[in-house]
């Protein structure tokens, strides 16, 4: 096995969870194309706090993927900016329509996360390595909203595509409700 270290074993573990959950319910065979996507940031200014092991989590699932028939679409992506995570994104899409309706996509982020409430509506995004975001409220022009990953990536019309994101959840420094009784804690349940 591939992992080592414990945010590695964890990642190991539900990567092969998720796949061996969908072969086993026919989601997944070995005749299938298989290609991921997966990216790791770890260069945040200090307003968005420095990561120290998206880039170590990224090669060990990639070589995790790599071992069950994945084709890493593009190599593993680091420290992307938000127009870099768009074009990895598109990139892949197009990887999944040309590999025609049987395609199964993964794809992984291991990077910081947020959410952002507006009309009542709380949204999630990937933020993008050395951003310079600094509130809240900046999350939709300069984060990578995953709802819209999730569209993106349905309309390449593939078999399945897992979306795994190892946000990490801490408290982002510019959060304005910090220890309240529901924190702005990276992801929102949805």
């Amino acid at each position: 096995m591939l992992a080592t270290g414990k945010t590695g074993d964890v990642a190991m573990r539900w990567i092969l969870t998720f796949l061996l959950a969908s072969s086993f319910f026919g989601v997944v065979s070995a005749d299938e194309p298989r290609l991921a996507l997966v990216l790791g940031n770890e260069a945040y200014p200090p307003e968005v706090g420095q990561l120290a092991e998206p880039h170590e989590d990224a090669a060990l699932v990639a070589a995790a993927l790599e071992d069950m028939g994945f084709e890493i679409v593009g190599g593993v992506r680091s420290d992307a900016s938000r127009d870099e995570t768009w074009a990895a994104i598109l990139e892949f899409q197009q990887a999944l329509i040309n590999a025609g309706g049987d395609a199964v996509g993964f794809f992984y982020y291991s990077g910081h996360g947020g959410s952002f409430e507006s009309q009542g509506k709380r949204s999630n995004y990937l933020i993008p390595a050395n951003s310079p975001i600094l509130s809240a409220n900046q999350l939709p022009a300069l984060g990578v909203s995953l709802n819209d990953v999730m569209t993106t990536l349905e309309a390449a019309d593939a078999k399945a595509v897992f979306i795994v994101s190892d946000a990490c959840r801490n408290t982002l420094p510019w959060t304005t409700n910090r220890g309240g009784a529901q924190p702005d804690r990276g992801f929102s349940a949805q």
